[in-house]
């Protein structure tokens, strides 16, 4: 069974492409017109859960991995990733508003989930900083 991704209007989408392409995966795209999450299938997985699918891929093609190394900004990843997606608005105004909002910046030579869901999801940073992840993995 070949891996596809049913891609929709959703910034998620964009998302799971750039992991995907990241790793070096290939895949079909499936175009829906739909604002739904995408759907991911791999073998026989089959999910729509962005920040799940995420994790799948990490786990079965370790290979350029996109979750953070360390346990701590692992935890965080995940933390990010599920607030954004369950109430992506006002965790887009808490990362904007964020102190420390200088220390958060774009690793093109490693680029991790938590560098695609910024480039995807939070439109200012994309216009600065995240372009060129966006750009190169897209």
């Amino acid at each position: 069974m070949a891996r596809t991704l049913t891609t929709t209007d959703n910034p998620w989408t964009a998302v799971v492409k750039m992991a995907l392409n990241y790793k070096e995966l290939v895949y079909k795209p499936l175009p829906s017109s739909a604002t739904s999450y995408p759907t991911f299938q791999d073998l026989y997985v089959k999910c729509d859960n962005p920040v799940v699918i995420l994790e799948y891929l990490d786990e079965r093609h370790p290979y350029l991995p996109i979750l953070p190394a360390t346990i701590e900004t692992r935890l965080f990843a995940r933390y990010l990733m599920h607030n954004l997606l369950h109430n992506q608005t006002q965790t887009i105004q808490e990362i904007m508003t964020f102190p420390a909002l200088d220390r958060i910046a774009p690793n093109t030579h490693r680029p991790t989930c938590v560098d695609f869901c910024l480039a995807a999801l939070v439109p200012h940073l994309y216009n600065n900083a995240w372009r060129g992840i966006r750009r190169e993995y897209l």
